[in-house]
C-alpha cells in the first residue's frame, strides 16, 4: 500500500528518479478513485471506501501539484534552454505534456468537487455519479498516454540533454518545494521528528482544508472571506467564485431579508444565541438552484484588540436526514388519521 508521505524509492539526489516514483503514486491513487466509484456508484460509502476517497483526494490536492511544478518549473525550463543537439526532441514532448497537464488539472478540479460532495452528502445523484465515472475514465486514458511518454521518452532524453549540475539544481528545487533539506534527502526525506511536528498555523490549515464539513468565514459586512473544499462540495461554488460574494449567495431569496437583519444585529451587539455548542438547521441554496438543508454551528471571531471581525461557520449537508424525518412525520400523521 502506497501512503502519502511514505519514503520515495529515489531521493532528491536523483530527481529524475523521483519523477518516476511520483508517476507510480499517481497511478495508485487514481486507481483508488476509480475502484470506489465503480463499487459504490454514487451510493452509501463504507468506512474503507470513505477513507480511500479521502486519502486519494488529499494526494491529488496536496502532493500531485508539486509533481507538476517539478516538471513545469524545474525540468521543462532547463530543457527549453538547452543547446544540446537532441533538445529539439525533448521540446516536442514538453509541448504535448504541458497541454496534457492543463487537461488533467481541469478533470481533477471537477473530480475534487464531485468527491467532496459525495463525502459530505453520503450520496451522489445518478447524473453526478456518471460524470465522476466519466471524468475518472478520461483521466485514466490521459495518464496511459502521458506517463509512458515521460518515463520512456522524456526522462531518458533529459539524462542526455541536461548536465549533472542542471539535474542537481532540479533536485534542490524539488526538495525545497516540499520543505525537505537536501542534507536529509539521502535518508529518504524528513526525519520522523520533522514529519510529526507542524506549526499551529499549518496544522489548523491542513485540518480545515481536508475536513468534509464546510467551513466559511464572513467579515463584518457579511462578505465571504474564506471558503474551504467542504463548502465547495456542499454548495457547488469553487472558492474563487464564493470569496468576495455576500452570504446571500447561499441563502434562499425568501429568507435573505431576515438573514441580513439578524447578521447586522449580531455585528452591532456582538451577541448571538447560536454560538457555542448549539446547532442550527436552516434551508440553503446550491449553485445549481437545488434547495438543501444544512446544519451548522457558528463562532464570533475577534481581532487582537477584541473588535469583532466576523463569523465563522462549520456546516454539514443534512438534506437526506431532513427528507427522511419529513417522510416519517408524514407517515405517522397518516397512521394517526386512519386510527381516528
Amino acid at each position: 500500500m502506497i501512503q502519502i508521505g511514505a519514503p520515495l524509492a529515489n531521493d532528491f539526489g536523483n530527481p529524475l528518479g523521483v519523477l518516476g516514483d511520483c508517476h507510480r503514486r499517481i497511478e495508485h491513487f487514481l486507481q483508488l478513485l476509480i475502484t470506489v466509484s465503480a463499487q459504490a456508484r454514487g451510493g452509501a460509502l463504507d468506512s474503507e471506501q470513505r477513507d480511500a476517497l479521502q486519502v486519494a483526494l488529499r494526494y491529488f490536492q496536496e502532493a500531485e501539484p508539486k509533481h507538476t511544478a517539478d516538471e513545469e518549473e524545474s525540468l521543462f525550463p532547463r530543457l527549453r534552454a538547452s543547446r544540446h543537439p537532441r533538445a529539439v526532441e525533448a521540446l516536442a514532448i514538453v509541448r504535448t505534456l504541458t497541454d496534457e497537464h492543463a487537461s488533467a488539472a481541469e478533470h481533477h478540479g471537477q473530480v475534487h468537487v464531485l468527491v467532496r460532495r459525495w463525502l459530505a452528502a453520503s450520496h451522489l445523484s445518478n447524473a453526478a455519479a456518471q460524470e465522476l465515472a466519466t471524468r475518472l475514465d478520461d483521466l485514466a486514458m490521459l495518464y496511459r498516454r502521458h506517463i509512458p511518454l515521460e518515463d520512456d521518452a522524456l526522462i531518458p532524453l533529459a539524462r542526455v540533454v541536461l548536465g549533472p549540475d542542471e539535474i542537481a539544481a532540479c533536485g534542490r528545487e524539488m526538495a525545497a518545494r516540499r520543505g525537505v533539506s537536501m542534507d536529509r534527502s539521502s535518508s529518504h526525506g524528513r526525519s520522523a521528528e520533522e514529519m510529526s511536528v507542524f506549526s499551529e498555523h499549518e496544522l489548523a490549515r491542513q485540518i480545515v482544508a481536508c475536513m468534509p464539513d464546510g467551513v466559511i468565514f464572513a467579515d463584518q459586512g457579511g462578505v465571504i472571506r474564506f471558503w474551504n473544499a467542504g463548502a465547495e462540495a456542499i454548495f457547488g461554488y469553487a472558492a474563487q467564485e464564493a470569496v468576495g460574494q455576500p452570504l446571500e449567495l447561499i441563502v434562499p431569496e425568501a429568507l435573505r431579508a431576515r438573514h441580513n437583519e439578524g447578521y447586522r444585529r449580531v455585528m452591532q451587539t456582538g451577541v448571538t444565541q447560536y454560538s457555542g455548542r448549539r446547532l442550527l438547521a436552516v434551508p440553503a441554496i446550491r449553485k445549481d438552484g437545488e434547495r438543501i438543508s444544512v446544519e451548522f454551528s457558528i463562532a464570533l471571531l475577534r481581532g487582537a484588540d477584541r473588535t469583532l471581525s466576523g463569523v465563522a461557520a462549520v456546516m454539514r449537508d443534512v438534506t437526506d436526514r431532513w427528507r427522511k424525518e419529513k417522510e416519517m412525520t408524514r407517515r405517522l400523521a397518516a397512521l394517526e388519521a386512519k386510527s381516528q
